[in-house]
């Protein structure tokens, strides 16, 4: 509603029309570099695999919000998916960071703890990185568990 062009990355194909169809907005398919690509008037969703993005689909990106992306991730792939940002995104551009901070010895993830050191473990080599936010712990599977809010700038 804002003007902003919006991109998605959806690895399920019925996941993304589904959000087309439960918004009622028209879509046309389209086939980008190794992506089916359902694109509307101001939004479009990649289908496929986040890691396949590149810089040229991302060329004009300016802002990124990660609401479950990395800490659905298992610590090894959170390296390979803080990696991979690092090479695609455009300097300057804004990542919105959501994380979980939860005691991992006492449950397993997904979604996973990623607690401050991991962030900053994960992307101080390629963004500057502010901690906006923790939120009251909450009740998480029967512990405590809290989210914390990071604005990370790409460098």
């Amino acid at each position: 509603d804002m003007g902003h062009k919006i991109i998605g990355v959806e690895l399920n194909k019925s996941a993304a029309n589904s959000f087309f169809s439960e918004n009622k907005l028209d879509f046309v398919k389209k086939r980008q570099s190794k992506f089916d690509v359902l694109q509307g008037d101001k939004c479009s969703l990649f289908i496929g695999d986040f890691f396949d993005l590149s810089q040229t689909d991302l060329q004009d990106c300016k802002a990124v919000y990660d609401r479950a992306a990395l800490i659905a991730l298992p610590p090894k792939m959170q390296k390979q998916y803080a990696d991979h940002i690092g090479e695609i995104l455009p300097k300057g551009t804004k990542i919105l960071l959501i994380s979980l901070e939860y005691d991992q010895s006492k449950i397993s993830g997904p979604p996973f703890s990623t607690p401050k050191s991991q962030i900053e473990n994960l992307f101080s080599n390629y963004c500057k990185i502010d901690k906006l936010a923790s939120i009251k712990p909450e009740d998480f599977r029967g512990i405590k568990a809290q989210e914390a809010v990071y604005l990370l700038e790409v460098r």
